[in-house]
């Protein structure tokens, strides 16, 4: 039999306490005390899903899918304008990193999980203990946090033209809502353009949507963009639907 340190018998009150048969501990193969109480704590536990721990790994999970097409589509361009977005596949790269930063991280993770199971966070603050950590007391802030990452991600991320507008936080309540107010984008840059073509083309192929559809239905709807715009989206996303 091993010999029994005082701090074993710490674990054995730890053993003890948690319902576990010491002796069979002791009598089982021959390992160091503390890690056959560990493996036998761990058997104690309820086998219950961690809801937060789901959720942030949806968001990576999602996130990082929608990046490796961004930077899909953004190669697609490069190599047919490399003139002109020399810079492209670059930006593509580190395309939505604010979204793993404060202040949008905690909220992205929550928006993220609400568009795939539903937009009623409800359930989720009466149930899960982050929201209090979280500083949420329900649901409406849960949906006045996403609204203010929301703004905040389209004012620091070039490839959204609210970025590049005088009124950014006319649409951004609610960004599949009809356009409160057309957006003025016309200051946009063509590097941003082109990574904005990229970042439309990655999200058409994730939900299985027609990408000359969703133009047809925001430019000059939601976004406005002067004819020498219009024509390097067009080009832009020409390309993509070819090569996509």
């Amino acid at each position: 039999m091993e010999d029994r340190k005082p701090i074993d018998c710490v674990a054995t009150r730890t053993a003890k306490a948690a319902g576990i048969a010491v002796d069979e501990i002791w009598g089982s193969e021959n390992r160091p005390f503390s890690e056959k109480l560990d493996d036998a704590l761990d058997d104690t536990k309820p086998n219950e899903p961690d809801l937060w721990t789901d959720m942030v790994n949806f968001f990576f999970q999602r996130t990082n899918h929608h990046v490796a097409l961004v930077n899909k589509y953004a190669e697609i361009i490069y190599y047919r304008f490399p003139e002109i977005c020399a810079e492209l596949v670059t930006n593509a790269r580190v395309h939505d990193a604010s979204k793993y930063r404060p202040p949008e991280y905690v909220p992205y993770i929550y928006l993220t999980w609400g568009k795939k199971n539903g937009m009623d966070f409800t359930e989720i603050c009466e149930t899960m203990p982050e929201c209090k950590i979280h500083g949420f007391k329900s649901p409406q802030d849960i949906k006045n946090a996403i609204d203010r990452a929301t703004l905040h991600h389209v004012m620091v991320n070039k490839h959204h033209p609210e970025c590049h507008s005088q009124n950014p936080s006319i649409n951004t309540n609610n960004r599949d809502a009809a356009p409160a107010k057309i957006v003025i984008a016309t200051s946009m840059d063509t590097l941003s353009l082109a990574e904005m073509c990229a970042d439309w083309a990655a999200m058409s192929e994730e939900l299985g949507t027609s990408l000359a559809e969703w133009a047809r239905k925001n430019i000059g709807v939601r976004w406005r963009f002067s004819a020498n715009q219009k024509q390097q989206i067009a080009n832009f996303l020409t390309i993509c639907i070819q090569n996509g």
